[in-house]
């Protein structure tokens, strides 16, 4: 009686252990999935074919039904990855790639397991592991690309900055006419009032920034010179960025050359002062 008491304490304890490890994959929404290599049959929870959009019986439990649904550019690199650690060569197997969904749209995977049962020479009996969606995560790294594109294309000079002034990144405008610090090093890193060493760069830090703390954005003008002298008048925004979890700043300064706006005005200011001149000057009626 007792040993029948511990055998059935021991299952109370493994099922509720099993139904809280189901708790976590489904709340956590991983696909979990294992392979028999000697029968190569898949076993796949509803999550790998929910989030895909198949019923569970449209997709075979085998893997190369897997296979064909990963994108062919992908293919190749994933299969690779799975042989090296299958064949030892990795402690882990984890690889990014795209899976097609019913609606024809491809959806990006992280697909991470290991081979945890080996045959006495240890060749690799089956290997199990999860499939995580990552692509909201794929998505938004392709728009930071593409914004990043644009900022590089763009002809007004942007860079990023900390509150202290060292700077993060500048753009190819940037660096296109102020090429290189004194030391012949890259800006990054550098402080602004090296790379704009005339008085701008401290203004930036003295006025513009400590503004752009409190409101959250600062505009003005002011004029910037090139390393060969050349005055460049430009207008400036300075936009803050506080980060959630340190709760430190950071800058984004998009300056923009306006150099042919204010020639533009300067005529503008000389044409109406001549029209001025040029007008006769009529008597006085008494």
């Amino acid at each position: 009686e007792i040993s029948l008491g511990l055998v059935g304490s021991e299952m109370c304890i493994r099922d509720r252990s099993q139904a809280q490890l189901d708790r976590v994959v489904a709340g956590a929404q991983l696909g979990v999935w294992e392979r028999d290599l000697i029968t190569n049959v898949v076993e796949r929870n509803h999550q790998v074919t929910d989030s895909l959009g198949y019923g569970r019986e449209e997709l075979k439990p085998d893997r190369e039904s897997w296979i064909n649904l990963v994108h062919p550019s992908d293919a190749p690199a994933l299969k690779a990855k799975l042989k090296d650690h299958l064949e030892g060569r990795t402690e882990l197997f984890e690889s990014e790639y795209r899976v097609k969904a019913k609606n024809g749209h491809w959806r990006w995977l992280h697909s991470r397991g290991s081979a945890g049962q080996r045959d006495s020479d240890g060749k690799p009996l089956r290997i199990s592991g999860i499939h995580v969606d990552i692509n909201d995560r794929k998505r938004a790294e392709a728009e930071i690309v593409r914004l990043t594109k644009i900022i590089e294309a763009t002809p007004d000079f942007v860079c990023t900055a900390t509150e202290s002034g060292q700077i993060l990144y500048v753009n190819a405008a940037v660096t296109g006419v102020w090429s290189e610090s004194e030391s012949g090093c890259s800006w990054i890193g550098q402080e602004m009032t090296a790379l704009w060493s005339d008085g701008a760069g401290r203004r930036l830090m003295d006025e513009a920034i400590p503004e752009a703390k409190e409101n959250g954005i600062w505009e003005g003008e002011m004029v910037l010179k090139s390393p060969s002298g050349h005055e460049i008048p430009t207008s400036q925004v300075v936009i803050a960025h506080e980060d959630e979890e340190s709760g430190e700043f950071n800058f984004s300064f998009i300056i923009r050359d306006i150099s042919e706006q204010k020639r533009s005005e300067a005529a503008r200011l000389q044409h109406l002062s001549l029209i001025h001149i040029s007008e006769p000057t009529r008597p006085r009626l008494i």
